[in-house]
Formats: C-alpha cells, sequence, structure tokens
C-alpha cells in the first residue's frame, strides 16, 4: 500500500509540474500579445488555460482520493495539502494571463514600466515552480524577495494612471486592470513559494 501510495504522490507531482509549465508558456505568449501586438496569440491561450483547468481538477481529485482511501500520515498529508494550495495558486496565474492577454486589446500607450513589472512576475513565476521542482529554499526566498519589487512597481503605475485618466480614460482604466492582474500573479508565485518553504523549514509539522 505504501509504495503505490508513494508512486501516486510522485504522478501528482509530476502533473503538478507540467501545470507550472503552461502557466510559464502562457506568459510567453501574453508577452507577444502586450507587447508585440500579436492578437493572433489569444486562441493560443485560451488553449492553455483550458489544460490548466483540467490538470487543476484532475490533481485535486487525485489528493482527495489519496487522503480518503489512503489515510495518509501527518508529513504526507501536508504535502498533499500543499499541492492543493499550489495548484489552485497556479490556476489563478493562468486565469489573470489570460484576462491580460483580452485586455491588450483596448490599450494604447502602454507605460514602459509594464515591461519591468511584466519582467519581475514572470521570473517569480519561474522562481518559485523551479523552487518547488528542486526543493530550494534559495530560490522560494528569491521570489519572495521580488514580490516588493513588484509592489514598487505596481504603485507607479497607478500614480502615473491616475495622472492620464483625464486624457484616455479607457486605455487608462484597462492599463490599470492589466497592472492589477500581474500584481495578482507575483502575490500567487509568492504562494507557491511560501509553500515549499513551508514544507522544507517544517515538513513535519
Amino acid at each position: 500500500m505504501e509504495r503505490r501510495f508513494l508512486k501516486e504522490l510522485d504522478r501528482i507531482n509530476v502533473e503538478l509540474i507540467k501545470m507550472g509549465g503552461f502557466c510559464e508558456e502562457g506568459l510567453r505568449h501574453v508577452e507577444k500579445i502586450l507587447f508585440d501586438d500579436e492578437l493572433d496569440e489569444i486562441p493560443e491561450l485560451k488553449s492553455i488555460e483550458k489544460k490548466v483547468d483540467r490538470l487543476e481538477t484532475e490533481i485535486e481529485n487525485s489528493c482527495q482520493r489519496l487522503i480518503l482511501l489512503e489515510q495518509p500520515v501527518a508529513q504526507d498529508l501536508r504535502q498533499i495539502y500543499g499541492t492543493i494550495k499550489i495548484i489552485n495558486d497556479l490556476e489563478r496565474i493562468s486565469d489573470q494571463t489570460l484576462s491580460i492577454g483580452f485586455l491588450a486589446s483596448g490599450v494604447e500607450g502602454l507605460l514602459p514600466e509594464f515591461k519591468q513589472l511584466f519582467n519581475q512576475i514572470r521570473d517569480m513565476v519561474t522562481l518559485s515552480i523551479d523552487g518547488y521542482t528542486k526543493a530550494s529554499e534559495q530560490l522560494a526566498q528569491k521570489t519572495i524577495t521580488k514580490d516588493q519589487q513588484v509592489n514598487e512597481l505596481f504603485a507607479i503605475i497607478k500614480e502615473k494612471l491616475a495622472q492620464s485618466i483625464p486624457d484616455n480614460l479607457e486605455s487608462a482604466l484597462n492599463q490599470l486592470m492589466i497592472a492589477k492582474y500581474m500584481e495578482g500573479i507575483g502575490d500567487h508565485a509568492k504562494n507557491v513559494a511560501n509553500v515549499t518553504l513551508q514544507q522544507l523549514i517544517n515538513p513535519t509539522v
């Protein structure tokens, strides 16, 4: 029974990593949409979101079956609950990435700070996934440290947009929503890193 349980945990872990890979792929597509006006990337972005949603459902169902049928010990239970938290955050990252793609078509005169903000949140997502995959406390901590830079850039963008609203209301509001979604992606990446840290520092709690 224990061998079967560990094999299922490994399978779930592989699926989680695949889900993270789709999130990174989605960000690559939205980068082209937002900064290169390649709106033909949107259908691919939608397809990725559907894959992420399906994986979230499959992984969560697998975790629930393990809890009900195998009655895992505390440490294994902690890992399973951590997995559920991570996939929920990955799904939100994918969802917000798609929302950015939809909003991009209504944006004119994108502020230059958006490129900096995007680079930060893209790095956070990659670092958080790598930190989990490699069980790296250093990568998880680096993810969390970057969140402060994201918050600072978000504040700068909000201030600049507030000054430009009278000139182009629709574009300013779209940019504000895009910035908010980017900040949200950073928050979810930080959540993934925090789960990784909890499992590394206090695996038996």
